[in-house]
């Protein structure tokens, strides 16, 4: 865990204040974002501290994160759809691969709900709807909890997952699977399993 691990709780907290009140003012458009502010405040305190470059990347990624979401909440950003939705996919990602990372150190049942908890709130925003949303997470929950039983790798575990999340939610919001979807989907599973480092 980012701040818990590296014993910088004071700062932990200092960066969730910050980041809240950024959030808040105005108050005006606020709620609709309000879940991906929920990651963005909670996730770096599962993260887990890999080398400097990693957590380089992590604290460049929330951030950048943040600041879609923000620009999206002022009205300030065109497109706002697409930016707020690749900011919800690339936090589902760092859930996905900070839980991969830290499963095997820390308590895993604990780490495997939380991770659904961010999950669920990045899907309701990028879904717009829980109810599409809610059957999604209960997917990835099932998933996520076999691949973490294969001897892939962290990196590789949240690749798979990742991939698995897109198709779905891809499959859910155009309500019909294709072919072609199902073709590309099975190729780019094919790539990560020749591709990961299997410790049979």
């Amino acid at each position: 865990m980012l701040f818990l691990r590296a014993h910088s709780l004071s700062w932990g907290l200092a960066y969730a204040a910050c980041a809240v009140i950024l959030y808040s003012f105005p108050v005006f458009n606020s709620s609709p974002l309000s879940p991906l502010l929920f990651a963005i405040v909670f996730l770096p305190f599962t993260a887990y501290p890999g080398p400097f470059f990693l957590r380089a990347a992590f604290a460049g990624i929330v951030s950048a994160a943040f600041v879609t979401v923000i620009a999206a909440k002022s009205l300030t950003l065109t497109h706002r759809d697409f930016w707020v939705q690749c900011a919800a996919y690339c936090l589902a990602y760092l859930s996905l691969l900070s839980f991969f990372a830290s499963a095997i150190t820390g308590s895993f049942l604990l780490s495997w709900l939380f991770t659904l908890v961010l999950i669920l709130c990045t899907l309701t925003v990028a879904f717009r709807d829980v109810r599409v949303a809610f059957p999604a997470v209960c997917v990835m929950g099932e998933l996520v909890w076999i691949v973490s039983w294969l001897p892939i790798g962290p990196l590789s575990s949240a690749n798979l997952s990742f991939l698995a999340l897109l198709f779905l939610g891809d499959t859910l919001h155009e309500e019909r699977l294709t072919f072609r979807r199902a073709c590309l989907f099975a190729a780019l599973l094919g790539v990560i399993a020749l591709s990961s480092y299997w410790r049979l």
